[in-house]
């Protein structure tokens, strides 16, 4: 039933023109920051043999850098996704429709979950693509480019997690949206958006962008990866409550 619903909601965002614009959009954005990256690493190159100094790193010059920006575009670009999965259809009166059929909360939200994470496996591909041409120049780090793909799938399941929630707070999409937005630049920014001491207050633990240092650099740890289930898991469990909440609302 889960993979059932991840079909139907995947081929809405497919026949969706809004989803399709955001992809070529996602695409070309991403295609020009990885444009910039190489012609800014040729110049340092450039300069490198110039000065007789050592060959500057195509991984942390990059492969590294274009993995956080995807990070981050994917952070702006995905509440315009995550509203639709509910508020839309709150203030469209369909989410009635799904009480017509025997599925839970969990099977609901988990199917919609999973046919957004199928957007960033489309971007993913795309960026996989573009590093893959560099192979025909050059030998690849491909342990921090694996590292790099897991960085950002699983900073944005955690962000579209914490996106389906605020979708089920809000009937208006616009303030849906806009809180999902906030919410995204803050779960990003946290260490460095903290003004008290880091003693007092760790929040740097909170931090998504924190968490996927080792990972951008080729290195896996066990415990970022847990942290990102954790944190996709416990707002996974929260909007299944809310879910909960407005079917029994729903007038039968």
């Amino acid at each position: 039933m889960i993979f059932g619903i991840a079909r139907l909601e995947s081929y809405k965002l497919c026949r969706h023109p809004l989803a399709i614009v955001l992809t070529l959009l996602t695409m070309g954005l991403l295609w020009l920051f990885f444009y910039r990256l190489l012609v800014d690493y040729l110049s340092l190159m450039q300069h490198a043999l110039i000065q007789g100094s050592r060959h500057e790193s195509l991984s942390l010059n990059v492969i590294k850098p274009f993995f956080s920006w995807s990070i981050v575009v994917l952070a702006l670009i995905l509440p315009i996704l995550t509203t639709s999965a509910f508020s839309t259809e709150f203030s469209q009166k369909t989410f009635q429709l799904w009480l017509t059929s025997q599925i839970t909360p969990s099977q609901l939200l988990l199917g919609k979950w999973i046919s957004l994470l199928g957007f960033t496996l489309i971007i993913l591909f795309t960026m996989l693509l573009m590093i893959s041409l560099l192979q025909f120049e050059t030998n690849l780090d491909w342990g921090m480019i694996i590292g790099g793909c897991i960085a950002t799938f699983t900073i944005c399941a955690a962000l579209i997690s914490f996106g389906l929630f605020i979708s089920c707070l809000f009937s208006s999409p616009l303030l849906a949206m806009g809180a999902t937005f906030i919410g995204n630049i803050f779960w990003l920014l946290i260490e460095w958006l903290n003004p008290l001491s880091q003693t007092l207050f760790p929040v740097q633990s909170l931090s998504l962008l924190n968490h996927s240092y080792y990972l951008l650099h080729g290195y896996i740890q066990s415990q970022d990866l847990l942290f990102y289930l954790l944190f996709s898991a416990f707002w996974l469990a929260l909007s299944s409550q809310f879910i909960k909440q407005k079917m029994k609302q729903v007038p039968q």
